[in-house]
């Protein structure tokens, strides 16, 4: 699981902000409902405590340090030798569907089935 679960564990996270994997928000939401999850960031920043959402979104939290402590200068540079999109700033993109499950209509759920499958296969 993403970092945040552990940050999250420990009680530091509670009542900051916060980004997680997409993927993994319901579960974060669930477990952890004192923290206050940022849906579909790339990078949070709230006293001097940092989260970046998926497993390679540091690239992202390396720029905005770049940026945060040198200047948007460098981090353009930086940006360009490592080929990281600077100015990404949401998962949405990388986002698959998935419908919310917790009913009883059978007839609903093989078709969200149905659709995700679809989905998934691009």
């Amino acid at each position: 699981m993403c970092r945040c679960f552990l940050l999250a564990s420990t009680g530091l996270l509670n009542g900051k902000k916060c980004s997680t994997h997409w993927g993994y928000t319901n579960a974060f939401r669930e477990m952890f409902p004192e923290v206050i999850l940022q849906d579909g960031s790339i990078v949070t920043e709230q006293n001097r405590i940092y989260t970046s959402g998926g497993a390679t979104s540091y690239w992202n939290l390396l720029l905005h340090l770049v940026e945060k402590y040198t200047d948007r200068q460098t981090a353009i540079l930086v940006s360009k030798y490592f080929a990281i999109d600077i100015d990404r700033s949401s998962q949405s993109a990388f986002a698959m569907f998935t419908a919310q499950k917790n009913h009883n209509d059978e007839e609903v759920k093989k078709a969200q089935d149905y659709i995700e499958k679809i989905l998934r296969s691009g």
